[in-house]
């Protein structure tokens, strides 16, 4: 679990400094689409930029407990019913916030 922390926590940072993590496969896998960036992934969800929106978008790859939704709610995420996925306009704060669901997701 410490190295799958480490790599969410190194891409992050890199996505903040603008340099681009080492190449790693993907411990979550989900269709992300068109324009948009993969920031970090756990084995229970990730993390996705979407330039054409300017925003975030969370996936899981199952329904995260209630801790890890109000976490997103707090922070302004929304469900998106249609595209099965947590969005909200990115900010460092709801970065940051979309790390620690994913984290929680993970450890669960």
């Amino acid at each position: 679990m410490a190295d799958k922390t480490a790599t969410l926590t190194e891409a992050v940072q890199a996505k903040q400094t603008g340099s681009e993590p080492a190449a790693e496969p993907a411990a979550f896998s989900a269709d992300w689409g068109d324009g948009r960036k993969v920031i970090a992934t756990t084995s229970a969800g990730g993390i996705a930029e979407n330039a054409e929106r300017q925003g975030l978008e969370v996936r899981f790859s199952g329904r995260p407990d209630d801790d890890t939704r109000a976490i997103l709610k707090q922070s302004g995420f929304k469900w998106h019913r249609a595209g099965r996925y947590w969005y909200a306009r990115q900010s460092g704060e709801r970065l940051a916030a979309a790390q620690t669901a994913i984290r929680m997701a993970a450890q669960s």
